[in-house]
């Protein structure tokens, strides 16, 4: 069976060409945990679809329904190559208060593309 895998990657941008790249990275990841043969779970590419995150309420309800994922989650998966945000913080915070296995990645992309 696959490792249910948690992907923390960023999401927020100040524009939405940034928010764009984020989201595309963000299916990018998904991507490679399905190479590695690992079942992926990216709420920051669902809750948005449905609420909204310039929301401050929104957000927050988007984010704790994310992190009731993560418990049954095997994995926490953090993509880094364009840094970490302080949504990725938070769910970082709780995977740690979580035990949860955390482990850093990146696919490898230049800052900027």
């Amino acid at each position: 069976m696959a490792s249910k895998v948690f992907i923390i990657s960023p999401f927020r941008g100040d524009t939405q060409e940034q928010i764009d790249k984020h989201v595309h990275y963000a299916y990018r990841c998904v991507a490679d945990c399905i190479a590695l043969g690992e079942a992926p779970f990216a709420p920051h590419l669902i809750y948005p679809a449905v609420l909204n995150d310039n929301c401050k309420a929104d957000r927050a309800l988007g984010m704790a329904l994310g992190q009731e994922w993560m418990k049954v989650c095997d994995v926490v998966a953090v993509y880094e190559d364009f840094g970490v945000t302080s949504g990725m913080t938070q769910d970082i915070a709780a995977a740690t208060a979580a035990k949860k296995i955390i482990v850093t990645r990146k696919l490898g992309l230049v800052i900027g593309s």
